[in-house]
């Protein structure tokens, strides 16, 4: 029991509330140990959990661990997973990507989805859901589908004919390319992805090194905005400075959320106690922002906060 509330209160933090018992009754039931479900519907959300080493909170150090959660349409019960009451509803899953899917899930953001999953189970190493499940596959519902295809209006003759040239001009050098060649370019590109698997980068062991600080606050608030999500960035803000002003959920979304290139966080250096130089990087119109900014932070209650960014760099 105790297992199980720390897990749901995890959630609720980002406003996921995982558990209705009385709608168990009346929700699909799927068993994790046979595989089950092998795909679900909902919206696409993204959430920032809070990650080593407790798994508690990013705004008492652990690590911020940017996360793509679906939101169920319809409430279900678990069975076959220890970490969930199979009395009880659930109505989000974390999703981890895998290579099928690379960069496919940020587009469909905040939309109707329908997910392929594969093996679904619990994981240590993912304990910031109670539910979790890899995903080999993701697109819009039918209904929204069917939407966006009526949107497109049919090709005029001339661009039929401007398309089939096209597809004609790019089948040609294909069939020029010898067999060794292509052998040869395969067996390069598998030396290449071979020497990328690599030990940990600089930024990792530097948010090991951030453990119980409030960098990791610092980075939940970027890890936020890299996605557009104001409400996500502004909840690491100092409460009076989110209500209205640059600092609020509306605002941050507005400019973040529609930049040319999102922004990257590109490093975190400890400026002092409490505070932190930043940089980073964004594209917004025709403009390209190489940053940075001097954050301060603030501890209140137990939970450190960003009081203040100063832009040294004009952007």
């Amino acid at each position: 029991m105790e297992q199980r509330a720390h897990n749901i209160r995890l959630l609720l933090v980002f406003g996921f509330l995982l558990s209705w018992p009385t709608l168990a009754a009346a929700a699909p039931c799927y068993d994790f140990s046979k595989g089950q479900p092998a795909g679900l519907t909902g919206i696409l959300d993204y959430v920032v959990f809070a990650g080593p080493p407790h798994y508690a909170n990013v705004q008492k150090g652990d690590a911020p661990n940017p996360s793509f959660v679906l939101r169920l349409a319809h409430p279900v019960c678990i069975q076959g997973n220890k970490f969930v009451d199979p009395k009880s509803s659930v109505q989000a899953v974390q999703l981890v990507k895998t290579a099928k899917v690379e960069g496919k899930l940020k587009p469909l953001l905040h939309r109707d989805v329908t997910v392929t999953l594969k093996n679904p189970a619990p994981d240590p190493a993912h304990r910031q859901a109670p539910v979790f499940a890899w995903v080999t596959g993701i697109a819009p519902t039918p209904h929204q589908a069917e939407v966006a295809k009526a949107r497109v209006p049919a090709p005029t003759t001339h661009q039929r004919d401007v398309a089939k040239a096209r597809e004609t001009a790019a089948a040609a050098p294909r069939i020029k390319f010898p067999k060794e060649r292509r052998i040869a370019a395969a067996t390069h590109m598998m030396e290449l992805d071979k020497k990328r698997v690599p030990a940990p980068t600089t930024q990792e062991m530097d948010v090991a090194k951030e453990d119980g600080t409030a960098a990791t606050t610092v980075r939940a608030f970027y890890a936020g905005l890299a996605d557009g999500r104001g409400d996500v960035a502004s909840a690491m803000v100092v409460p009076q400075k989110r209500v209205q002003g640059p600092f609020s959920a509306d605002e941050l979304s507005h400019f973040y959320g529609h930049l040319k290139k999102r922004i990257r966080l590109e490093n975190v250096e400890t400026n002092g106690p409490g505070e932190f130089l930043v940089q980073y990087r964004y594209v917004a119109s025709a403009r390209e922002c190489n940053g940075r900014a001097l954050v301060k932070t603030v501890m209140l209650s137990g939970k450190n906060y960003i009081k203040s960014i100063n832009a040294l760099d004009r952007c």
